[in-house]
């Protein structure tokens, strides 16, 4: 079996800082894609986690896109499973009123688990779901005395928009403990807008919102297939959407002329589409809103920052570029280390913690370092907002006691931080 799962459309939103014409970078074009992907590749139901709808003045808006949506899936026979979270906890069955309401099984209305159970494919498959009853919610509704019960003979899928692992937030805060004992094999979780798999016994998937609405939703987003074979669930990514946010790193070192800058920019860009492009072969990438991050050594940090002023929108790979922001907080000037680390500064004090590390060298200064940075990580990686994205090599977390990782670190950030001095001087 196979079920394409999502939360968080906000429907009646666009991407803000896109170029696209509304009807491309609008949430509606990844409803409409899901609905296509749905169809075409014959899942066996599409389930939606909350936030469907932006809020109740979009009601209009959103009333025939979703209707339409819904409409294509009851022709093809694909039921729609969903809940409502705390931002259409009120206007989502109205809209659903107006719409062909067989095949729509809306759980959980007014605070109350509900459930349902199919037949696909000669197999029973239980949904069970929770809906936001008002804006605000204090409590787990996994404590709710009307939690259905477990049912091991059954595949249970659970919908349910909440705070994982945020002990006081208004939305529905969910403790990480609380689905050790739950009743659902797989949980779909709506609210958070980051794509990511929380744990994986059972499985939690935030699906995030399939269509950035802005910069700060940055990377891979998209709809989800969540996949039942041989008594196991598993997610992988389906439609994705059709803008990106996304940061991008050029170096800088050889750029002597705004030509050269171009050149540096529009292969940074090349590159990272080619990295990225793969994870979109399911979707159509119409959009990169891009952040370049300049990184390198620069002899002339003034000349740099005039000629960002050339830099110019253009396509690559068959996808838009906007570039959205320029940074050249990482370019460094070229450093001579053995010379700064004479200064009787705070410079020269940055420069000795280099060169210290690089031979190998302890010193009071680098022992504090690295402790304060020692600590830092152990809270950071036991924080209860931070998770590591499943399956991405480029979050590996560093721990605590990994010397050589906190080395590299300090001396990152020394040569950031002192870059920016020598900067300073030549501006």
């Amino acid at each position: 079996m196979k079920f394409l799962v999502s939360a968080d459309l906000h429907l009646g939103r666009s991407s803000s800082g896109s170029a696209r014409a509304d009807n491309e970078r609008s949430s509606s074009a990844v409803w409409q894609a899901m609905v296509h992907y749905a169809v075409r590749h014959s899942v066996d139901a599409v389930l939606l986690s909350g936030d469907i709808i932006d809020r109740e003045n979009r009601y209009f808006e959103a009333l025939p896109i979703l209707k339409g949506g819904i409409d294509t899936l009851q022709v093809a026979g694909i039921p729609v499973i969903l809940t409502a979270g705390n931002h259409d906890f009120d206007v989502l069955s109205a809209v659903l009123e107006s719409a062909n309401q067989q095949g729509v099984h809306f759980l959980g209305q007014g605070g109350r688990w509900s459930s349902v159970t199919l037949t696909i494919k000669g197999q029973a498959v239980r949904f069970i779901g929770w809906s936001f009853p008002d804006r605000y919610f204090m409590d787990s509704p996994l404590n709710s005395p009307d939690l259905p019960p477990v049912d091991s003979e059954i595949p249970t899928i659970g919908l349910l928009h909440c705070d994982f692992g945020i002990p006081d937030s208004p939305y529905a805060p969910v403790p990480k403990t609380a689905f050790d004992q739950s009743p659902a094999d797989v949980w779909v979780l709506g609210h958070i807008h980051k794509p990511e798999i929380r744990r994986q016994n059972p499985l939690c998937l935030y699906p995030g919102s399939p269509q950035p609405l802005s910069a700060k939703e940055s990377g891979w987003h998209g709809a989800w297939l969540l996949n039942y074979q041989e008594g196991r669930f598993t997610a992988e990514r389906a439609v994705t959407s059709s803008i990106r946010f996304d940061s991008v790193p050029v170096d800088v070192s050889e750029t002597r002329s705004q030509l050269d800058l171009n050149q540096a920019v529009y292969t940074a860009l090349d590159q990272f589409l080619a990295e990225i492009l793969p994870a979109h072969e399911n979707g159509q990438l119409l959009e990169l809103v891009a952040h370049l991050e300049f990184t390198g050594t620069h002899e002339d940090l003034p000349s740099l920052r005039r000629w960002t002023d050339g830099i110019e929108n253009t396509a690559i790979r068959g996808v838009k570029i906007t570039v959205r922001s320029v940074s050249d907080k990482q370019v460094a000037a070229p450093l001579d280390l053995p010379a700064i680390r004479q200064e009787k500064s705070p410079a020269g004090v940055l420069a000795t913690a280099i060169l210290d590390i690089e031979h190998g060298r302890n010193s009071e200064f680098l022992d504090k370092l690295r402790g304060e940075m020692a600590d830092k990580i152990r809270k950071l990686n036991s924080a209860s907002a931070y998770t590591v994205a499943g399956g991405d090599p480029r979050f590996e977390p560093v721990q605590p006691d990994d010397t050589i990782a906190i080395d590299r670190l300090i001396t990152n950030q020394c040569r950031q931080l002192l870059g920016q001095m020598i900067a300073g001087r030549m501006s």
